[in-house]
């Protein structure tokens, strides 16, 4: 009989009986009898004291995993369903804690186990949760020599920047490539505001990103739960996780604003006959993979690097989709190559993707525009139509789809593929083009008309925010016609807000004063924007990875982590932004500037080109 088997044998009358060992494996369900049943919170147990179990007579090694049920039983608590999943009924229950058991046992041990702890229920482990790939066993510090190898390139491309910026101190016109990777110059970038953009957009742009890290927060610790769930719903009603939750839609407020700004600059370049398209292709598509790529190499390289043990700390996992599909990732696609973000080596560049292949459609749309002016005016419409009756057509097919699950059950493939694909997301950069198209050409009384446009859209999107999904959530039978139209007046209201602001400012063509400029720290959050967006997802799930013990899952704590994660991202991001994004950059423009030889087109362009 071997140690696990002996241990499951056993495991109720050695536990009865006080025995060591065998109290030390179970501690980590300790704290876990009624968290378990309140939703998927997972309840960490003494994690330091399991790996450090030894019994050398029995040669019995600890070994902590993580687990994962699902369940259509109300298990006699209420509410039964998981966080994510609160409001609707007949859907399976996901939920989960830790055990300890010895090293030898497998699944089917932890299966036993957790039938022993919670007799009367029907669990099952979850079908698309592999039990094994999610235990550890106390390891002693692994650094190979590749490990080292890395550890050092590292160091000494930092130094060399350093070294850099000391050789071209001083210096006037830093012509050279290498002089692109000098710190002074990329401190400059990091307050420099363009003299031609809107400046009313800096505060807005950094409010949003302010706002998503802060959802994403809150979004990591439900994915990866650190507390009783029943505290974490006497959270979720409260007014800050309200104003939180909001925020996933500034990602369409991203998109209006992108395709605003890219409107309007290619539709300039057009008037001036300097219209680049190539160019603007190069610099749109590196200044995005620069970045990306940067934390695809952190992902596969050190994050798989084991220098600490926690609960949800597994380096193989966090590394394998990156080594498996940085190809994806890194040509701007994985948003149609992946169906749930959970198989995506960044999730979070699933917006980036979907941004970058609507830049690649729009000339197809604004070139006629500019060409044959309002005789073609009719294709915005048109494709605004066509993007809305997409929609319609997923709501139609997936009705019952929809009636049963979480709005933002992004994991799932169904709504994975809503949520992801361009197709669907079209009506927001849409908008976009046809608010770009007004700031380029309309005059002052086209602006009026404008304003009350916008006020109008104001009107039926608070009126639907505040009565529609209202509807939906009590009923929870989602209405087709509110699924169909409620990313279009999240873009429309988006639209209304930009047109407001260059009008309150004073555009070029309606300015009753000048533009003021926007605060330095406004410019500084906007103009690491990049980098911000791409780290700060690695930065939330790594500062929640690492916990050992469960969170305390409170109004003031909250807020504390979630602004602690703010300013780490931020760090992170300015890091990134001045050590990797403007040096590559840089050196990319000089290389363009080189091979079309249009120095003062070619400037304009990358310069101003911030979209």
């Amino acid at each position: 009989m071997n140690v696990c088997d002996y241990f499951l044998k056993n495991y109720q009358n050695l536990s009865d009986d006080g025995d060591a060992w065998v109290q030390r494996m179970r501690s980590s369900f300790s704290n876990f009898d009624k968290k378990f049943v309140y939703g998927n919170s997972y309840d960490f147990g003494d994690f330091d004291s399991c790996i450090s179990t030894k019994v050398d007579a029995l040669n019995v090694v600890g070994k902590h995993c993580m687990i994962k049920f699902q369940s259509k039983d109300v298990i006699g608590v209420n509410p039964p369903s998981s966080l994510r999943n609160l409001k609707w009924k007949n859907i399976d229950v996901s939920f989960g804690g830790a055990v300890c058991v010895p090293n030898e046992c497998g699944k089917d041990a932890i299966k036993y186990i957790t039938d022993q702890l919670f007799n009367g229920t029907t669990l099952t482990l979850s079908t698309d949760y592999e039990q094994e790939d999610f235990c550890q066993v106390e390891k002693s510090i692994n650094i190979k020599f590749g490990d080292y190898l890395l550890i050092s390139l590292i160091l000494l491309y930092i130094l060399t920047i350093f070294y850099i910026t000391w050789r071209t101190k001083g210096r006037k016109s830093n012509t050279d490539l290498l002089s692109s990777f000098s710190l002074t110059s990329s401190l400059k970038s990091l307050f420099e505001v363009e003299s031609s953009s809107f400046y009313f957009l800096k505060p807005i742009r950094a409010i949003l990103y302010m706002g998503l890290v802060q959802f994403h927060s809150v979004f990591v610790r439900a994915y990866f739960p650190l507390s009783n769930s029943e505290k974490m719903l006497k959270f979720e009603e409260g007014s800050y996780s309200k104003i939180v939750s909001t925020f996933p839609f500034a990602l369409t407020g991203f998109f209006v604003i992108s395709s605003v700004l890219t409107t309007k600059k290619m539709l300039e370049l057009l008037d001036k006959k300097s219209f680049n398209f190539f160019v603007m292709l190069i610099d749109r598509y590196t200044r995005i993979v620069i970045v990306v790529a940067a934390l695809v190499f952190v992902n596969i390289f050190v994050n798989g690097l084991e220098l600490y043990q926690a609960p949800y700390y597994f380096p193989d996992q966090a590394s394998k989709e990156c080594r498996e599909y940085w190809w994806t990732t890194l040509l701007l696609i994985q948003n149609y190559y992946h169906p749930t973000t959970s198989q995506m080596c960044l999730p979070q560049c699933w917006f980036l993707s979907a941004n970058f292949q609507f830049f690649l459609l729009t000339p197809l749309v604004i070139y006629p525009i500019w060409r044959w002016k309002k005789s073609v005016f009719f294709i915005i419409p048109a494709l605004l139509g066509m993007s809305q009756g997409i929609i319609f057509l997923f709501a139609m097919e997936h009705n019952q789809f929809l009636k049963q699950t979480n709005f933002f059950a992004i994991t799932h493939p169904k709504f994975a593929k809503y949520y992801l694909h361009s197709h669907y997301l079209a009506s927001a950069w849409i908008i976009g083009m046809l608010v770009g198209v007004l700031f380029h050409r309309c005059k002052k009384l086209e602006m009026n008309l404008a304003i009350k446009s916008a006020l109008i859209s104001f009107i039926i999107f608070m009126f639907f925010k505040l009565f529609g999904w209202k509807f939906v959530f009590e009923s929870t039978k989602p209405s087709i016609f509110l699924f169909t139209i409620d990313r279009l007046l999240l873009a429309l209201f988006a639209a209304s807000v930009l047109i407001l602001c260059n009008y309150w400012d004073g555009g070029k063509k309606n300015s009753r004063s000048a533009p003021k400029k926007p605060n330095k720290i406004w410019v500084a959050i906007d103009n690491v924007g990049l980098s911000l967006y791409v780290v700060h997802s690695a930065v939330i799930i790594a500062s929640t990875v690492i916990r050992k013990q469960a969170q305390t899952f409170d109004m003031v704590h909250i807020y504390i982590d979630n602004v602690s994660d703010f300013m780490l991202s931020f760090e992170c991001a300015i890091l990134l932004y001045l050590f990797v994004e403007i040096p590559f950059r840089k050196v990319i423009k000089k290389l363009l500037m080189k091979r079309f030889r249009q120095p003062k087109v070619t400037d304009q362009v990358l310069n101003d080109f911030r979209v």
